[in-house]
C-alpha cells in the first residue's frame, strides 16, 4: 500500500496538494514553515502575532488575505 502524505481530501473527494507554506502555533508564538512535500519541513520564520504569520502565509502562497475580524463579520 501507497501512502502519499503531500495531497489531502477536500469535501468531495478530490484530491488537493499541500500548501507550500503554512503555520503553526508553538510555545505561545507562530512559526512559519516551508513545505518540502516529503513529510518534513524548514522553519522560516516565527511571530508573536498570529495575524502577521497568518498573512505572510496567505502572500507566499499567492491567497487573498482578509484579517480574521472581516470573516467574523460576515458569519
Amino acid at each position: 500500500m501507497e501512502v502519499h502524505f503531500n495531497k489531502v481530501m477536500n469535501k468531495t473527494n478530490r484530491t488537493q496538494k499541500e500548501p507550500d507554506y503554512f503555520y503553526r502555533r508553538h510555545m505561545g508564538s507562530f512559526k512559519l514553515y516551508r513545505n518540502n512535500h516529503d513529510g518534513t519541513a524548514d522553519k522560516i520564520d516565527q511571530s508573536w502575532n498570529e495575524e502577521t504569520i497568518r498573512k505572510k502565509t496567505y502572500g507566499l502562497n499567492g491567497w487573498d488575505y482578509k484579517p480574521k475580524s472581516e470573516l467574523k463579520q460576515h458569519v
